[in-house]
């Protein structure tokens, strides 16, 4: 199971020591997301943030624009070193031109939908992305995982117009809720707090890979 984690939640402080750590465990990936704070607050990190945190790691970085009419910043992304670059749906006016774009740069490019979002028929831009992140949390004060969005990936990864694609699954994802978030046949996992609050980074993402063959080994 591909895991990228998400520093969102982790201290500006220690986000360099963060960073090391996780390039020492078995993660896949670092997850950044920019937010302008109009889809959730707070207003976190930007390009400066993915360039200064770069030498930190040699494993991918995958951004997420949470931004409204992000095109004007994939350029910034891609020169601050992002290895993929995901656009929020909802907030973008031209999807096929702003993936078009990413691609252009050399990243892999996804969309991302938030909960309330029903995941549309999305086939008119499917030749300009390669995932989706499906959000299982809004921005309230506990950032309560909401199940019902396994239900959501289940029935649309079905459908004939979305093979092949790469489903990813974003939002207070831990050990509580791994069950239902894997038996969903995800493929990937945004994790962030879980592991960047933990003691040891590297011990709680083996964790985590180990919950998830144990119960991938009984479906």
């Amino acid at each position: 199971m591909y895991i990228t984690v998400s520093l969102s939640t982790a201290p500006y402080d220690k986000l360099g020591k963060i960073v090391e750590e996780i390039d020492k465990s078995e993660a896949d990936a670092i997850h950044i997301d920019i937010s302008d704070a109009s889809f959730f607050p707070p207003l976190i990190f930007g390009s400066k943030t993915i360039k200064d945190l770069r030498s930190y790691s040699k494993k991918p970085f995958d951004v997420h624009l949470a931004i409204k009419n992000p095109t004007w910043m994939i350029d910034d992304v891609a020169d601050a070193g992002a290895n993929s670059c995901t656009i929020q749906w909802d907030y973008c006016d031209y999807p096929r031109l702003t993936l078009d774009r990413i691609h252009r740069l050399g990243m892999k490019g996804g969309i991302a939908v938030r909960p309330k979002t029903e995941i549309p028929d999305m086939s008119y831009a499917r030749d300009r992305f390669d995932f989706v992140i499906v959000q299982t949390t809004e921005p309230e004060p506990s950032y309560q995982f909401l199940p019902y969005m396994a239900e959501k990936i289940k029935k649309h990864k079905s459908l004939a117009r979305n093979k092949g694609l790469t489903w990813f699954m974003d939002g207070n994802i831990n050990m509580d809720n791994l069950d239902i978030v894997i038996r969903s046949g995800v493929d990937a996992l945004v994790i962030g707090s879980f592991i960047t609050d933990a003691d040891n980074i590297p011990k709680r993402v083996n964790e985590i890979k180990d919950k998830i063959r144990e119960i991938q080994k009984n479906m």
